[in-house]
C-alpha cells in the first residue's frame, strides 16, 4: 500500500512539473509573438 502511494505521489510531482515546464514554454513563446508584433509595427511606423 505504501508503496503504491509513493508511486502515484512521484507520478503528481512528475506530472506538476511537466505543467509548469509546459506553462513556462508557452509563456516564452508567447513573449517571443508578442515580441515580433511589436517589431513588426515599429518597423511599420519607420517607413
Amino acid at each position: 500500500m505504501a508503496k503504491n502511494k509513493n508511486r502515484k505521489q512521484n507520478n503528481d510531482t512528475e506530472f506538476a512539473q511537466e505543467v509548469a515546464v509546459n506553462a513556462k514554454q508557452q509563456q516564452a513563446a508567447q513573449t517571443n509573438a508578442n515580441q515580433n508584433a511589436n517589431q513588426f509595427e515599429n518597423e511599420n511606423q519607420n517607413v
